[in-house]
């Protein structure tokens, strides 16, 4: 991906973020109407959104990247090494009958080697094809010019290779055996196998549809109203810090500081524009929440505490805490109600919109008529 969309409308119905210790402005006592000039009528907007239909083929696709995801690897005897084998392998280098440091494993654990993975320099895993279980084989081969090693850079090298056997991948049979050892509650069969897949095809498509509405939504929300220039100081900062403090936490995982991770692993030009990203998206989520509190205004509709509280209930296993006080300790109780506010607003732009497939699926099916 050439470059990660910094937008921060995600984090407007996304809790993953909530910190208990965030300093923000409580989009609850921030009046809308301070910021937005005018809103044109939310109800009955177009939105863009496809259904996906899973189908048997689906189904099959999904179990055929299972069963190739689950290779088992298995000894063959019988037959002579091959490309796409794995060989198990003991072996010593020379250079002019001399041996050189790191070319030998001989004594040591075996080297399991793919052949044709390109692990070796060129020409040594060639070198083994037709090779028989138990056989012993000098190959010969030179070192490529630019090998990091200067002192064996461009050399012509022997290797004493004992193959000490052959093994392959192959995909595993699909039988009620296999589908029992996957562990999957409830499903033993390869028929059980079919419809739980069919199942969580279904759920995949059905979460597909509802982030399309929702991305859908939240562009219209934008659309349809007009800022002042000035936005809440003190939530747009929340913002800005929660993307910043993210990126720079990911940067640390990597080893690495922000500029060399935004650069190398975002795609951006350099930091200025990474954080010409992160404001504008600040700027945007910021004004997500102030449509979303407007809309709500508008609609004559309330998220209360105990509406907050009810649903913090109901997804206490979420959050790893079994209370609303525990919750309350450990993550931002404002944040969420920022997040429920959001969503509710979404759901009503969603439940008096004309819903619609993307011109690219309507013009194929009236090509089909």
């Amino acid at each position: 991906m050439k470059k990660r969309l910094l937008t921060l409308l995600v984090a407007a119905v996304s809790v993953l973020t909530l910190s208990a210790c965030t300093e923000q402005t409580d989009i609850t006592k921030v009046n809308p109407d301070k910021y937005i000039t005018s809103m044109s009528e939310y109800k009955g907007l177009t939105l863009e959104a496809e259904q996906r239909e899973v189908t048997d083929e689906m189904v099959e696709n999904r179990i055929k990247y299972a069963l190739e995801s689950s290779l088992e690897t298995i000894e063959v005897t019988g037959r002579a090494l091959k490309n796409g084998d794995i060989a198990n392998i003991n072996y010593e280098g020379k250079i002019d009958g001399v041996a050189f440091e790191g070319g030998s494993n001989m004594g040591q654990d075996p080297y399991d080697l793919e052949i044709g993975s390109g692990m070796f320099i060129p020409g040594f895993e060639e070198g083994l094809i037709g090779m028989q279980s138990g056989e012993t084989r000098d190959i010969t081969v030179t070192f490529p010019e630019e090998y990091p090693a200067e002192h064996l850079a461009g050399k012509e090298a022997v290797f004493t290779v004992v193959l000490n056997s052959i093994k392959e991948q192959r995909v595993p049979e699909l039988n009620d055996e296999y589908v029992a050892g996957l562990g999957i509650e409830n499903v033993n069969t390869v028929e059980g196998l079919k419809v739980y897949m069919r199942q969580q095809l279904e759920i995949e498509a059905k979460n597909d549809y509802e982030t399309q509405l929702n991305n859908e939504a939240m562009t219209k929300m934008l659309e349809i109203c007009q800022f002042t220039d000035e936005v809440p100081e003190e939530r747009y900062k929340y913002y800005y810090d929660n993307v910043v403090n993210m990126d720079t936490e990911y940067a640390t995982q990597f080893g690495t500081d922000l500029e060399t991770f935004v650069t190398t692993y975002y795609g951006f030009a350099n930091t200025d524009e990474y954080y010409k990203q992160v404001e504008d998206s600040a700027m945007q989520a910021v004004q997500i929440d102030l449509v979303s509190s407007k809309i709500l205004k508008s609609a004559g509709e309330k998220v209360t505490d105990k509406m907050v509280e009810a649903d913090i209930e109901e997804n206490l296993s979420n959050y790893g805490v079994s209370s609303v006080e525990e919750f309350k300790n450990n993550y931002n109780y404002d944040e969420y109600k920022s997040y429920l506010i959001n969503k509710k607003a979404l759901d009503i732009i969603i439940e008096n919109a004309n819903i619609v497939a993307p011109a690219a699926t309507q013009e194929v099916e009236e090509v089909s008529e």
